[in-house]
């Protein structure tokens, strides 16, 4: 089982974002279920981080860097790379982890259809 780090856009409308990255994860625990697919930034932001402030940002940046390169991978959604997202890119690929760039296909994952 590899473990992958989700790495989404979170500026702007954080709360809105934190939603989609959600449904990403969802759609990749049921789409990938033999690997763990994780957004730990996700926490963070939860427990009161402000994306907005810049020290708080680069402090949060330099952790999810972190972090990523301990995986096995990491794996960009939300139709687009983010300049943080980039970072998280760089530093995987600079410790030799996979890197999977699923922002082709769209902001949104597809719907999942049946939950049964």
């Amino acid at each position: 089982m590899k473990l992958l780090y989700l790495a989404a856009p979170i500026s702007g409308d954080v709360s809105a974002n934190i939603d989609r990255a959600l449904r990403w994860l969802a759609f990749l625990a049921r789409t990938m279920p033999e690997n763990v697919v994780t957004a730990p930034w996700v926490s963070n932001l939860l427990a009161g981080e402000d994306d907005s402030d810049p020290k708080q940002r680069e402090r949060g940046l330099r952790g999810c860097c972190a972090i990523a390169a301990r995986f096995d991978g990491v794996i960009l959604v939300g139709g687009r790379v983010s300049a943080g997202m980039e970072r998280e890119r760089v530093t995987a690929e600079q410790a030799g982890k996979l890197v999977i760039d699923l922002t082709w296909m769209g902001e949104e994952p597809p719907p999942m259809g049946d939950k049964s």
